[in-house]
């Protein structure tokens, strides 16, 4: 099989499958890393972004050598629905004019719509990016599966922290896009009026543009601080993605049960979260209008259906990370389906 020689280009190359260590070492018998864009086969990032910021650059590394491709292999529906264009489009292109010069170039697009490389088995992609992800998560759903009725309610019952939204504020109608009949979805501006409009006590909103202008993700390790917070002290945690997309799943609705939350989520039928954890053991706002989310929270109480599925689905979530193997298959899944995608680009 050829060996393709890619080069991660611009900021955002950091946020594609070929940039995480743990993804690395699978690619490599199959992907070539090179460190000059002119021995590149594909010039790979992971947003848009850098292709229009770089324009001119682009332009000319095409020019140089030629046979180079340029792939835009995101990994953010968020970047892909609000600042991409057609994402939808395998194939796109630049087309602009920088000081009198015509820029025009192609570039491919593998996503969560022009490809089948996220639509995870047992384990979201971005959960795999990271062995952190699956030793914390190991630790808290062994420890979460072993408890009580009576120790659940105790914990939900003694929470300082009553409603917990742990996210940007974004307010901006723009973050409210629709496509394919609503099945993708922006859900910040609704997450955002959902976390203000509470007006229950106990209600901490966290993040940029609550209390503080910087991103959580500036922090040392902002996972880690996000679980030492919340664990055991919260009794709702929202879990409410960016981005409604069916095989769209980040930490968030692993963090709301590791930390023993009551989650927030957002999940229509065909959503993958229901090949996670019952639908029943969370609050799910799917198709609810702000007003109607904010009643549905404030109205809501532990019944005896709900915790006996609350405790099915951490005994749930114990046994998927408890085998490391579901760990390892799932990236040799995403790598599978990278090079079938790959030949297909060539």
């Amino acid at each position: 099989m050829k060996k393709y020689k890619i080069f991660l280009y611009g900021k955002h190359s950091n946020r594609t499958p070929f940039s995480y260590v743990e993804y690395r070492r699978l690619y490599e018998p199959y992907f070539e890393y090179v460190d000059n864009p002119k021995k590149a086969d594909f010039l790979v990032t992971g947003f848009v972004t850098d292709l229009k910021e770089n324009a001119e650059d682009v332009q000319n590394l095409l020019k140089e050598n030629q046979k180079l491709q340029v792939l835009v292999f995101s990994e953010e529906p968020l970047w892909d629905t609000l600042w991409s264009g057609n994402f939808q489009r395998d194939i796109n292109s630049i087309e602009m004019t920088k000081q009198d010069e015509k820029i025009s170039f192609n570039y491919h697009v593998l996503n969560h719509v022009t490809s089948n490389i996220y639509e995870f088995k047992k384990i979201p992609y971005f959960i795999t990016t990271s062995d952190d992800f699956f030793v914390r998560y190991n630790n808290l759903f062994r420890r979460n599966a072993k408890l009580s009725i009576k120790e659940l309610e105790e914990t939900w019952r003694n929470a300082e922290m009553r409603y917990s939204f742990f996210a940007a504020k974004r307010i901006n109608e723009s973050s409210s896009v629709s496509y394919k009949n609503g099945t993708i979805l922006g859900l910040n501006r609704f997450r955002s009026l959902v976390a203000e409009g509470l007006s229950l006590d106990g209600v901490l909103r966290e993040g940029q543009g609550w209390q503080v202008k910087e991103q959580r993700q500036a922090l040392p390790d902002w996972h880690l601080d996000k679980l030492a917070k919340l664990d055991r002290n919260a009794y709702v945690v929202s879990a409410l993605e960016n981005t409604h997309l069916n095989s769209y799943i980040s930490e968030k609705i692993f963090d709301a049960y590791a930390v023993l939350g009551i989650p927030l989520y957002y999940a229509q039928k065909d959503h993958y979260m229901h090949k996670l954890v019952q639908n029943e053991s969370l609050i799910n706002l799917s198709s609810l209008s702000i007003e109607d989310a904010i009643l549905k929270i404030e109205n809501f109480s532990v019944t005896k259906e709900f915790i006996e599925s609350y405790r099915d689905s951490q005994k749930m979530l114990s046994e998927l990370f408890a085998n490391q193997k579901n760990y390892i298959d799932e990236r040799k899944y995403v790598v599978e389906k990278t090079i079938e995608a790959f030949q297909k680009l060539n």
